[in-house]
């Protein structure tokens, strides 16, 4: 078997456990939109992956439609460098480290699959619904926190997002 086979086994292990939460899946991305905020999951891989063997992580995300609007752009179908809100898999862990899995055989995708799909259910998926809404992302801004974003992204987003100005619209 190829790597792609390995991540295509990943997937769709992740796919099983996302689809009945309205996740839905386009290539090694899934999304479920949650009204205000639109939840993304990634697989990413890594550049050390090679034909025989994968190296990957997940990659999530929470993408406010009305920051984006505010911002001035029309982002269709966001990806994880568009959101608002990002965090790997490892940094929700108790361990908070940058997890990667490296899957050299159709076991071990199917280990992986099932250890990505535990870890998602006990702090990837909780972490998002943490931040499923414009109000709770400005409340985790104005605490000072902005995972996956710089200080200048806060405060630019924060200034952006005030809560009147989130209650007049």
């Amino acid at each position: 078997m190829l790597a792609q086979d390995f991540v295509r086994i990943v997937a769709g292990r992740i796919h099983v456990l996302l689809k009945p939460l309205h996740y839905r899946k386009r290539g090694l991305n899934f999304s479920c939109d949650r009204g205000e905020v639109i939840h993304l999951i990634q697989i990413q891989r890594s550049k050390k992956s090679t034909r025989y063997a994968v190296v990957l992580t997940l990659n999530l995300g929470a993408f406010s439609k009305l920051l984006s609007e505010r911002r001035g752009q029309e982002v269709v179908n966001p990806r994880i460098p568009d959101c608002h809100w990002r965090k790997r898999i490892g940094h929700l862990i108790p361990d908070r480290y940058d997890k990667w899995w490296e899957i050299r055989s159709a076991e071990e995708a199917q280990a992986v699959g099932e250890e990505l799909a535990t870890l998602l259910l006990q702090y990837g998926l909780p972490a998002l619904e943490g931040v499923s809404t414009d109000e709770e992302l400005v409340r985790l801004w104005e605490s000072g926190e902005s995972p996956g974003l710089t200080e200048f992204e806060r405060t630019r987003y924060l200034n952006l997002m005030k809560p009147e100005k989130i209650m007049k619209d």
